[in-house]
């Protein structure tokens, strides 16, 4: 475990250049990280009081020929931690900077008299372009996004209740006109809108509590090879698989999820059989799942249903389950489906 009272960098100067998409002058350093293989333990820390003073970063796009500057950094943070201590916190939320000439201020907010000393970052966004950014991201992903949009009302809490000291996330984030496609640009997802709210979320203490969670026009297009392969299989990204998995993951934190309400409407799968020499296509549609207090933790029953359209009939399933538990139930009803058009598919 490493606990850390106070860590203050000044004056720091960083040069970053881009050669590629999605490589930089550090990539090989990532590479050469997700080689080694996964602790068996997971890391325990504290790290606290965080700031850099007069920062300035150098930005070298080689790939569009141009250059940015980030200058006057200021950046305060005032622990990342997932372990107790009793530092005291001295540095309130800060991230203020000029980004090629013009200022930009990001500063949190203190709730005076509370006991906790908690402040608040709050991050908004606005149908921000995914895709002008994508090419920024300093790994190679296993898929293209040619269209997507993020909105968030996000809040960032600093919570020091000594000597429990959390970093939790609470609001609401959005995807809208969302497009996947694969290095070939065929189809994987089209997502028309989504939205998520946050209740808790702190990640480094492997809690995730959504109140809402709703999917609106989700279309996936599915294959089969005949290797037995998916082209869904891609999505795993070679750092994935080239780091090791741990031998023991007993000491992990177990997942703690709490999701209250969760809806899919106007779902659509398009699947195709290309076992064969000619391809045999099958339509789902009109899929509609909705799901009420998913807890992987404690006795809490959670309900959920389904119902889509596929070969001409509908199927409706209601079922219950409680995760921790491992207890579930179900009922199934089918409804005019032409089985003798899903032979081809058994």
């Amino acid at each position: 475990s490493a606990i850390v009272d106070s860590i203050t960098v000044v004056r720091p100067e960083i040069h970053i250049a881009r050669t590629a998409e999605q490589r930089f002058n550090f990539t090989d350093l990532i590479e050469k990280a997700n080689k080694e293989p996964a602790s068996e333990n997971p890391t325990r820390f504290a790290l606290h009081n965080i700031k850099i003073i007069d920062g300035s970063i150098a930005f070298d796009d080689q790939v569009l020929h141009s250059k940015h500057s980030i200058e006057k950094l200021q950046l305060g943070i005032p622990f990342i931690a997932n372990l107790p201590s009793a530092t005291k916190i001295d540095v309130q939320p800060l991230l203020q900077m000029v980004v090629d000439g013009s200022p930009f201020n990001l500063s949190g907010k203190t709730k005076p008299f509370a006991e906790t000393h908690e402040s608040v970052v709050d991050i908004k966004l606005d149908q921000l372009d995914l895709t002008r950014y994508l090419g920024y991201v300093p790994v190679q992903l296993p898929v293209k996004i040619p269209q997507g949009f993020l909105s968030s009302n996000l809040q960032v809490h600093f919570i020091s209740a000594q000597p429990q000291v959390m970093v939790s996330l609470s609001g609401d984030v959005s995807l809208d006109k969302l497009q996947i496609v694969d290095r070939k640009d065929a189809p994987l997802l089209n997502l028309k809108h989504a939205a998520v709210n946050l209740a808790d979320v702190q990640p480094l203490l492997n809690i995730i509590h959504l109140k809402n969670v709703s999917v609106d026009g989700l279309t996936a297009y599915a294959a089969l090879n005949r290797d037995g392969s998916t082209n869904f299989d891609a999505l795993s990204s070679p750092a994935a698989k080239s780091k090791a998995a741990p031998k023991d993951t007993k000491k992990a934190t177990a997942l703690d999820l709490v999701i209250e309400s969760a809806s899919l409407d106007n779902g659509v799968v398009q699947f195709s059989d290309r076992r064969n020499a000619k391809p045999i296509p099958l339509t789902i549609d009109a899929i509609r799942l909705k799901l009420q207090n998913l807890h992987t933790a404690g006795k809490t029953a959670a309900t959920a249903s389904l119902d889509l359209h596929v070969a001409g009939g509908n199927l409706t399933v209601q079922s219950k389950a409680i995760p921790s538990a491992q207890q579930a139930s179900a009922s199934i009803a089918i409804n005019q489906i032409n089985l003798a058009a899903l032979q081809p598919f058994i």
